[in-house]
């Protein structure tokens, strides 16, 4: 039975994404969790981190690898943040995004991220319909068997 069920999570990341305010691909940095399994994913817990070290935003990934001056915000840049996405269902074949952030041509942070972003790690936890849970390191090429998914001491999500 619980072969009808094995959802897979797949971390995405790139520096083109649809920014999905009407003018179509523009260049933007993105973080994103894909289902390529079969059956839904129920998410319970979801952290990234920046060289080794916990984040819980966009904002606080900025901070840890991008920002030079502290009054720099990311309000007067387009931008999507995921929010807190523990206790979600995640469709076969959709994705979530954590984060997207436009480029915009008077902000130096953006390459920074795009060099940077090759050390951004995403773990998730997850469970199929039938309470069998995985964690998926981006780091590791599979999901790990886990009998019940670890409480995150930095969820990510909960922050900005």
């Amino acid at each position: 039975m619980a072969s009808n069920s094995f959802p897979n999570l797949d971390v995405e990341a790139g520096n083109n994404a649809d920014l999905l305010d009407g003018k179509g691909y523009q260049p933007a940095l993105y973080l994103a969790l894909a289902n390529s399994g079969i059956g839904p994913a129920r998410l319970r817990s979801v952290e990234v981190a920046y060289k080794d070290k916990s984040v819980n935003s966009l904002a606080e990934i900025l901070a840890a690898c991008c920002t030079k001056e502290p009054s720099e915000s990311l309000h007067h840049t387009p931008h999507f943040f995921s929010g807190d996405t523990r206790g979600s269902m995640l469709q076969a074949g959709k994705k979530v995004n954590l984060f997207v952030w436009g480029k915009a041509a008077d902000d130096p942070r953006w390459d920074r991220l795009e060099k940077a972003r090759q050390e951004i790690r995403v773990t998730v936890c997850y469970c199929s319909v039938f309470d069998e849970c995985y964690v998926r390191d981006s780091r590791k090429n599979e999901p790990e068997h886990v009998e019940a998914c670890p409480v995150s001491k930095t969820p990510y999500g909960v922050g900005e």
